[in-house]
């Protein structure tokens, strides 16, 4: 036995001789056998064994560096895995040494320990680390320097947003952080600890690897050995919010002593720190004389709402950020209102080191709110009083909003107000129309119409109106709704009754009628008789509206070309046995309040009798009447083609019945009008409708009611 073999026998690990250029080995001690498993001849069958036999994850490495010292002529050790012979994992120790002939590296002698069990240690103590720092949301990592092996633990890899079993390298590490002064700063760092053992503590930023920008705190520090660094380690740690924090503060500091908004800082047990002149201003109290005090013992009174203070004082309890309004007082007890903004403030180590509060006056916002809130109950008083069911809907056709006549009529709670459609206790016959005029009300403005509503097997009729609003760019539609069930009832009785008043009234005219015209035929004269036949005419006038009335059951207004049709007849009737006169009417389609009617009949009656009477003599004659309604107007010509009249006719003063009549008719319906009597007669006049009088408004209901406000 040689005394290399006797040697390697009693040392604990593998002693083993390489050729320096192929990295064949040349010699490997028996212990192969009892630490890897393998005889030393499989070494000697192939120049790659070794390399092949590294753990995957640490051949690369492992290899590159021993070739890279080799070439150096460095001696050298550095750690790694090799698989055994049934596959485990051993750690190794290798210590290699570099021998020279003729001045070149000729062969490498080194000896392989297994360090499996103090691997074990370490990756436990490693583990307990990890979980400690996690805890802590603090990283740590190591670079073992002769191995060249950097260690990131499972905070790092998170703060990087790298996967579990990424393995990083220093150079890779270095590329996470920001181009520029971070990157330069850290390079400097590394390489210093390195050389020199130097440590470092800086803030600098890193890009991650899903793109994100994130400020971190990275320590290094040195382990040294034999006056060598052999490992850097050290802890990183995510201060992006801090830095936050941080800057805001600053920017808090630069604005704070100027601003108008109320600064308060106060230390971790609330005692004022620092307050600004607007703090000083607003309450009275002066920095000197309220250092160390609490805030809300020295601002709160009678009137600050204690569920307020409640909330306030969990949240700096739990040093929880927030936002509050809460009343507070001047030194001298004058009420205020603010929104305070409170933000904790931590140092590096995530340390409380204070509160930082910015309290805005709101003060006239709060007697805003108030005098809000008396309109809102002004404006709710005034709906709640009118007598109709009020209603506001969107256009969504949902309602928002109803008075209590309505909440009290349909039985409407509250809270179920907008799951309620307003159509369902509509009458089916009419539930389609009134969702029609609904949207078209919000379209055009403006419905109302008459509806059924069936509630509880009880039959109601509606007038409904709405008009429509905008509020903020959203359309509304509110309105009333009134019960006219009573006057409908009611209405059908006055019309069953006026109905029978005008059949009554025509009646009696027609036996005035009938008795002057008894007496008409007592008078000798023919001269005498004609007066006697023009108020027979007149009073037939008034009779035919009530007639008209009567039969087409409508107690308001008369279609006005069957009525002067009607007229008509009776006049040429009259005079049938004197001459032919042709009478042509040209009237609009059109009816006519009996205010305007019974006038104008009796005027266009007085008109036709002077026409027969005197305007043709022995001649045949020719008279045209033609009414239209034009722009809201009534538009009335008469004219015939007699002898005319000589002079101008005026109504100034008048001097016979007939004329009378007419300049009364005339003013009865406020007419404008216009005489020509050059070789015929022609009366052009107009007038408006009439919306007041004795039987404008006989059987109105609130539609009309509705309309009449609306044009006054």
């Amino acid at each position: 036995m040689s005394s290399i073999e006797r040697i390697a026998k009693s040392i604990h690990g593998i002693l083993w001789e390489a050729d320096a250029e192929t990295f064949r080995f040349l010699y490997v001690s028996p212990q192969s056998k009892e630490i890897l498993g393998y005889e030393p001849s499989q070494w000697y069958a192939s120049e790659t064994f070794w390399a092949d036999h590294i753990h995957p994850e640490d051949r690369k490495k492992a290899v590159f560096y021993c070739h890279q010292q080799t070439k150096l002529g460095q001696s050298h050790e550095f750690e790694y895995r090799m698989v055994d012979s049934k596959g485990g994992i051993i750690w190794l120790k290798d210590v290699v040494s570099v021998i020279f002939e003729d001045g070149k590296p000729s062969k490498l002698r080194g000896l392989m320990v297994d360090i499996t069990k103090q691997k074990s240690t370490e990756f436990e103590k490693r583990r307990l680390l990890d979980e400690a720092y996690t805890l802590a949301k603090i990283g740590h990592w190591e670079y073992d320097i002769s191995a060249q092996s950097l260690y990131w633990s499972r905070e790092v890899k998170s703060l990087h947003e790298v996967p579990k079993y990424y393995v990083p390298d220093v150079a890779s590490a270095i590329e996470f952080y920001k181009e520029g002064e971070s990157r330069q700063q850290i390079t400097e760092a590394v390489t210093e600890a390195i050389k020199e053992g130097t440590p470092y503590d800086l803030e600098l930023q890193i890009i991650t690897a899903k793109g994100n920008t994130r400020w971190i705190r990275t320590l290094g520090k040195a382990e040294i050995v034999n006056g060598e660094v052999v490992r850097i380690y050290g802890s990183t740690q995510d201060v992006s919010q801090l830095k936050k924090e941080k800057e805001y503060l600053e920017m808090l500091s630069m604005v704070a002593s100027e601003t108008q908004n109320i600064v308060i800082i106060t230390d971790p047990d609330q005692g004022i720190k620092w307050v600004n002149n607007a703090f000083e201003k607003k309450t009275g109290y002066l920095l000197k004389d309220i250092v160390g005090k609490n805030p809300g013992t020295l601002l709160q009174g009678p009137k600050t709402d204690d569920e307020t203070v409640k909330r306030i004082s969990r949240r700096i309890k739990f040093r929880i950020p927030f936002t509050e309004e809460i009343l507070n007082y001047t030194a001298d007890g004058q009420p205020y209102w603010i929104k305070l903004n409170v933000t904790p403030i931590y140092d590096k180590q995530g340390k409380l080191k204070q509160f930082f509060s910015i309290q805005e006056d709101i003060t006239e916002q709060k007697k805003s709110e108030i005098v809000l809130k008396e309109q809102i109950t002004f404006s709710n008083s005034i709906i709640n009083s009118l007598p109709g069911l009020f209603y506001m809907m969107d256009e969504d056709l949902k309602l928002l909003k109803v008075n209590n006549n309505a909440r009290t009529f349909f039985n409407i709670q509250k809270s179920n107000l907008a799951r309620i459609d307003p159509f369902s206790v509509v009458a089916p016959k009419d539930r389609k129309i009134l969702k029609s005029k609904v949207e078209e009300a919000f379209q055009n403005g403006y419905m109302e119409l008459e509806t059924t509503v069936i509630l509880d097997d009880k039959k109601y009729i509606f007038y409904v109106n709405g008009k429509l609003i905008e509020l903020d760019e959203n359309k509304y539609l509110i309105g009333n709704g009134l019960n006219i069930t009573d006057r409908k009832n009611m209405q059908k009785n006055n019309e069953i009754l006026l109905k029978e008043v005008h059949h009554r009234v025509k009646n009696n005219l027609a036996i005035v009628s009938g008795l002057l015209s008894l007496e008409m035929e007592e008078l000798p004269d023919v001269n005498a008789k004609l007066p006697m036949q023009r108020c027979i005419n007149r009073i037939s006038s008034m009779a035919k509206v009530h007639e008209l009335l009567y039969v087409n059951q409508n107690f308001t207004t008369v279609n006005i070309g069957d009525y002067i049709r009607e007229l008509t007849k009776v006049v040429e009737n009259t005079f049938s046995n004197e001459r032919r006169v042709h009478v042509s009417l040209d009237i609009e389609q059109m009816d006519m309040n009996v205010n305007e009617a019974i006038p104008l009949g009796m005027l266009i009656n007085e008109l036709l009798t002077n026409s027969y009477k005197y305007a043709f003599e022995d001649n045949d004659g020719q008279i045209k009447i033609t009414i239209q309604k034009i722009s809201s107007r009534y538009h009335v010509v008469y004219q015939d083609n007699g002898k005319g009249v000589k002079g101008d006719i005026s109504l100034g003063e008048v001097e016979t019945l007939g004329m009378l009549i007419i300049k009364t008719l005339l003013d009865q319906l406020e007419a404008d009008y216009k005489f020509n009597t050059e070789e015929k007669f022609e009366l052009k006049m107009e007038f408006d409708p009439r919306l007041r009088g004795s039987h404008s408004n006989l059987s109105e209901g609130p539609q009309e009611d509705m309309a009449r406000s609306r044009l006054n």
